[in-house]
């Protein structure tokens, strides 16, 4: 079962870079909390450490010049110790204030798919009474929900559109996660990273 979700992965960043109407790639590095949503954010800066990597490609929509529409396909991963190891896979719908050349904000909602892989042992009650070891690399699919706002700041002033840095703060919900025991699972996400014009020109030489 680990295989789908790599795979669904693999095929969706093949297909991005190879769609000519994507505009920017980027990677972000993340740490992520689980806490109540959005107000838990700034535990992510100091309460827990629980790293992740999000892969993401993404298109612009609307001519105006302040504001815009932005739609992105992610790929990602993040490790929760003790927990779980979960690949997330999910689309991302934004509204994007352009204010100045320099500077774009961002709030947005995402929707899509989460393989959870807990960190500690499983057991399934046999047709004998007895008690089964689950494979720890069966993992279990789980809907993701999310809401986020963001900033990207570019890195020369003479070039708005190339090289940008990222960051977003973005609040995961994960389900059915415990059955009827806990049904919801909530975490926040600070998620710093880069973006590049896609496809990617050269610099001409003078």
């Amino acid at each position: 079962m680990i295989k789908i979700p790599v795979i669904t992965i693999c095929g969706l960043l093949s297909a991005c870079a190879a769609n000519a109407q994507i505009q920017r790639v980027g990677i972000l590095a993340s740490n992520q909390a689980v806490s109540l949503p959005v107000s838990g954010i700034p535990a992510t800066t100091y309460s827990q450490f629980h790293p992740g990597l999000d892969l993401f490609a993404e298109k612009s929509f609307g001519s105006k010049e302040h504001h815009q529409w932005v739609l992105s396909a992610n790929a990602g991963m993040n490790y929760h110790r003790f927990f779980q190891t979960a690949l997330r896979l999910y689309g991302w719908g934004e509204y994007q204030y352009n204010a100045g050349a320099m500077w774009k904000l961002r709030a947005g909602l995402g929707l899509g798919y989460l393989h959870a892989f807990p960190d500690y042992e499983q057991f399934v009650k046999n047709k004998d009474g007895g008690w089964d070891l689950v494979s720890p690399v069966a993992g279990r699919p789980q809907f993701l929900a999310g809401l986020g706002f963001g900033v990207s700041r570019a890195l020369k002033q003479d070039k708005p559109d190339g090289m940008k840095l990222e960051l977003r703060l973005r609040t995961f919900l994960q389900a059915p996660f415990a059955g009827s025991y806990i049904p919801l699972l909530p975490s926040n996400a600070l998620m710093l990273g880069i973006s590049a014009p896609w496809p990617m020109k050269k610099e001409a030489k003078s």
